[in-house]
């Protein structure tokens, strides 16, 4: 390897470089003398002289080639980082750094003719300036004022300072469960920001943590980790500074926190701040006080539901009806038959006779309307029963039940404006769109058809109190999401 070649480091241009980035880091950075934008492009100028100078020293690089080299090994993180907001939050997570991806300091790169051409000054004189140097140009390039470090759990937005003045940022995380598929039905929509503040109210976000932003520096917004967070498909949080008023911000998180689905800019106005949003963010203004309109809705007809275990093929033994309205269907599962022996012949008055298969029961409990569970008893039954999905097929009807949470939810239609769960959270009534046609709760609607026998068969779909629930805290006991059961009956005519 080649002997270092400290004579760089002796160039009243390198010092002058070095003085300017420590003076402009840590005495003009927010300090108001000058422009934010102008004291960043001062360090990015100065710092693109001072670091690939002093690592082409340090290596030896007397060259032209070589020291080209060193340039560009400095400059390739600091292009990507400027290019890239993913590659900036890695980097600010692997150094401890707070950066700020803005394209246009690609501007100091023309201080490369420059930087190379003084990497390569030859001279010759004592050791103790070089090693000054070596210690001064090392701190200078490492040495910044970072914001307050925030540990992370996945990838949430990046706020980035774009004034002149420090800032004191505040920032509440909502301390509740998000319908993710929601949230991105109204981002592709292009809207929903009154319909986030309505779902999200400023009672369900934790204590606010805040921090400071110097101009030119950016923070994760990335929930904080307090040991007991869980990974979350979508999550919002509510930042305020002074001279902004407080904004709502949503969004699905990142699978890690390498990566960021958007990014925040504090922007300058005549009376304090804006902010401003790109990527996969939906922004409102909080809404403390918003009440739910009322919309008209059928007549409750209560919420589907079904139990039991059941086998593939039973014959219907009896009913049992409950107060609720729920009833009991008990069912014998229909055996095997079992075989006599090859050497015996079943027509043989005197040939064994065996006993029949054991057969087991089984207690399937329905809560639907009645009248579409109209099997009689000793009817042979067919039965295909899943998590979410149950079917019934009779000899000459069947009902089949599916729960929403297992259907496309751009399916689902609001009728109106939810309302605010006393457990804290918010869900809306739900129709269900079916094709050309649209599915109110408790309306049933009925179809003729012709089965492939060419037989007449009545079909009808009925929604029961169908709810999606927009955000749930964890007092509520609920998942956010569509809750309801679609169910369709058929009969031939």
């Amino acid at each position: 390897m080649p002997s270092p070649n400290f004579a760089p480091l002796r160039h009243p241009a390198w010092w002058s470089a070095l003085a300017l980035l420590a003076l402009n880091d840590h005495v003009l950075k927010g300090a108001g003398v000058l422009p934010g934008a102008l004291t960043g492009k001062l360090s990015d100028f100065a710092g693109l002289i001072v670091a690939p100078v002093l690592v082409a020293a340090l290596v030896g690089a007397r060259t032209r080639r070589a020291r080209v080299l060193v340039f560009a090994a400095v400059a390739a993180p600091f292009a990507a980082i400027n290019l890239s907001p993913t590659l900036a939050s890695m980097w600010d997570a692997a150094v401890g750094w707070s950066t700020t991806t803005d394209p246009t300091d690609l501007v100091a790169l023309v201080v490369a003719p420059l930087a190379i051409a003084l990497a390569g000054t030859e001279r010759t004189s004592s050791e103790a300036m070089p090693r000054a140097a070596i210690a001064l140009g090392s701190l200078a390039c490492i040495a910044t004022s970072p914001v307050e470090p925030i540990m992370t759990t996945a990838g949430g937005p990046i706020l980035e300072h774009q004034s002149d003045e420090t800032v004191s940022v505040r920032v509440r995380w909502v301390d509740a469960s998000i319908d993710c598929d929601w949230l991105l039905q109204w981002m592709e929509l292009g809207g929903g920001g009154d319909e986030l503040a309505r779902a999200l109210d400023p009672s369900l976000f934790d204590e606010a943590r805040t921090f400071s932003l110097e101009p030119g520096q950016s923070a994760d917004l990335t929930r904080p980790f307090d040991g007991t967070a869980t990974e979350r498909a979508c999550d919002a949080l509510i930042l305020s500074a002074d001279g902004l008023e407080p904004r709502l911000v949503a969004y699905p998180a990142s699978t890690t926190r390498w990566e960021s689905p958007g990014t925040l800019t504090l922007e300058t106005r005549r009376d304090g701040f804006r902010l401003a949003e790109t990527g996969m963010l939906l922004v409102a203004t909080p809404e403390p006080s918003a009440e739910p309109a009322s919309c008209e809705r059928a007549s409750s007809v209560g919420v589907f539901s079904w139990a039991g275990e059941v086998p593939s093929e039973a014959v219907v033994r009896g009913f049992d009806v409950f107060s609720d309205g729920c009833f009991a269907i008990e069912l014998e599962e229909i055996g095997e038959s079992r075989e006599l022996p090859d050497d015996v012949d079943p027509s043989d008055p005197g040939a064994p006779r065996l006993p029949p298969l054991a057969l087991e029961t089984y207690e399937l409990t329905l809560c639907v309307p009645g009248e579409y569970a109209g099997f009689e008893v000793g009817e042979h039954v067919e039965l295909h029963s899943e998590t979410d999905f149950l079917e019934v097929t009779g000899e000459h009807e069947g009902l089949v039940l599916e729960r929403l949470r297992r259907r496309d939810p751009t399916e689902a239609r609001a009728l109106c404006q939810g309302s605010r769960m006393v457990c804290g959270g918010y869900a809306e009534p739900l129709a269900w769109d079916m094709g050309t046609w649209r599915l109110n709760p408790g309306v049933p609607v009925v179809e003729e058809i012709l089965t492939l026998s060419g037989e007449g068969r009545r079909e009808t779909r009925l929604l029961d109190d169908a709810t999606r629930v927009v955000a749930a805290h964890a007092d509520c006991g609920l998942e956010p999401g569509l809750r309801g059961v679609l169910l369709t009956h058929w009969e031939d005519r």
